[in-house]
């Protein structure tokens, strides 16, 4: 097969989510084993790709090769393409109950296995729409359930679902959906695909799909109806940590500087404890350096330790007693 068919210049799509186009489909079947053909135009439909399972059905019928299976796959699609598109003239056309029986009947063509696929998804969706557009959003909640079953990261059918239980006043149910939503769609931004299998077993109406201005509205709905944006306290509640850790550890890094680094001038407090074989030192709290350094009379127990070298880049110049910069920085240190 020619590579361009795998290849994505919009955006760059993972190989295992990439897939052929219509045409291409068509032509990879000649390729195929017999024995395994019907399972892939099932496949095809399932996902709901029927454009290329209709091409594909018609090669393999034209053709004239005996593939097991393939006239009854190919009542199937057809049956699924028209069900399908009846329930949605009757959803536009605002006959809600009609659509959902539509819906339903293609399920029942769809779900003979049990297999899920994007298919199913949808059409649960669908029927979810349908039962909150007649506000029975219980039976809409059931069916958004379905479908986020199907495909875990359906971020439509997330909300949805977030706005059946707010309608039925759950509104703890309603904020885990909601905050679901907001945790995916934020997910993404850094990790916009799943890895191979693993995550949803659908790629449709993903999260990587979700506008900024759609987040912010639906922002904007939970802060109408007073329900807390979890995701972003505890956005703030890491900030705020990692904030109070890298002060921390700058604070410890400039005391090690100043106590450890050899070369400069310098001065640090230390206690002396005697010790039998010698003098054990520790150095202390350095909040009382500069009032133990302007004292005239040392301190009984400690000493001061004074390493040769050039001052620091953070240490104060030497001036001279004459210098009045330096008489007025003695002054203010003398002040109360």
């Amino acid at each position: 097969l020619d590579p361009d068919y795998f290849t994505r210049r919009d955006k760059v799509v993972p190989q295992h989510l990439r897939v052929l186009p219509a045409v291409a489909t068509r032509e990879a079947v000649s390729l195929l084993p017999k024995e395994i053909l019907s399972y892939y135009v099932t496949s095809l439909r399932l996902e709901d790709r029927c454009d290329s399972a209709l091409l594909v059905g018609r090669f393999l019928r034209k053709k004239g090769d005996s593939v097991d299976n393939i006239e009854k796959e190919w009542q199937k699609l057809n049956d699924t393409i028209k069900l399908r598109e009846e329930g949605n003239v009757f959803f536009r056309n605002g006959k809600f109950d009609r659509a959902a029986s539509q819906y339903k009947q293609c399920l029942e063509v769809c779900s003979e296995t049990n297999t899920g696929g994007q298919i199913n998804a949808a059409l649960y969706y669908n029927r979810g729409k349908c039962f909150y557009a007649m506000s029975q959003y219980q039976d809409a909640s059931t069916e958004f359930t379905q479908a986020i079953s199907i495909h875990s990261m359906y971020s439509d059918a997330i909300l949805q679902r977030a706005r059946c239980h707010l309608q039925m006043k759950d509104r703890k149910k309603a904020s885990a959906n909601f905050n679901r939503y907001l945790t995916l769609v934020e997910g993404t931004r850094e990790h916009p695909y799943p890895p191979p299998y693993k995550g949803s077993n659908c790629f449709f109406d993903m999260p990587s799909d979700v506008t900024y201005r759609q987040v912010e509205s639906v922002k904007a709905e939970m802060e109408k109806h007073r329900i807390a944006d979890i995701s972003s306290n505890q956005r703030h509640s890491n900030t705020q940590s990692g904030m109070s850790s890298f002060i921390e550890k700058s604070k410890a890094k400039l005391f090690s500087g100043l106590c450890n680094k050899k070369g400069v001038t310098n001065q640090v407090v230390v206690n002396k404890r005697p010790r039998q074989n010698g003098t054990e030192l520790r150095i202390t709290d350095g909040s009382n350096l500069r009032s133990s350094m302007n004292s005239n009379s040392s301190t009984p127990g400690t000493k001061f330790v004074r390493f040769l070298g050039d001052p620091p880049s953070h240490a104060p110049s030497m001036r001279s007693s004459n210098d009045p910069l330096r008489n007025e920085f003695d002054m203010k240190e003398r002040e109360p």
